[in-house]
């Protein structure tokens, strides 16, 4: 009888250990997550009225691009086409998971708004449905410091 009881005890405990690290293993992800740079290393775009080649070059000039989202809420947005990059402000809503990017340059116009989705906390996916054109979906790793 004591023998089972102590059998019983250890598997509760072990059963609530488990729980216990994965109910903690669940992330809150927010702006800070954000915060700092991230490399697009990847593009599909779903836009059969575009034409392959345009997606290409858009495909080069996403897999060009980093941002550096910074704490104050501005972001530095670098690529091969523009290597001194534009600033930019951005915002993230938790509740709805959005990205809004606003370019701050007057040449360079870049309003976009993007679902976002975490794979971990360096790892993200930007998903844009850009009107009758179709959807964009980048992934972005985030570089060390």
């Amino acid at each position: 009888m004591r023998k089972y009881k102590l059998a019983r005890n250890a598997v509760f405990i072990g059963i609530t250990g488990v729980v216990t690290i994965f109910s903690s293993c669940t992330t809150n992800y927010n702006s800070i997550t954000l915060e700092g740079t991230w490399q697009v290393v990847d593009m599909e775009a779903d836009m059969p009225t575009v034409s392959p080649g345009i997606i290409s070059e858009g495909e080069k000039l996403a897999l060009s691009t980093t941002y550096f989202f910074r704490s104050d809420n501005t972001c530095l947005v670098t690529s091969d086409y523009y290597p001194d990059g534009y600033e930019a402000t951005w915002q993230f809503d938790e509740d709805s998971m959005l990205l809004r990017v606003e370019s701050a340059d007057e040449i360079i116009i870049d309003n976009s708004n993007f679902s976002i989705e975490f794979e971990n906390a360096k790892k993200i996916y930007l998903s844009q449905s850009i009107s009758e054109l179709g959807d964009l979906r980048m992934t972005l790793t985030k570089k060390r410091k």
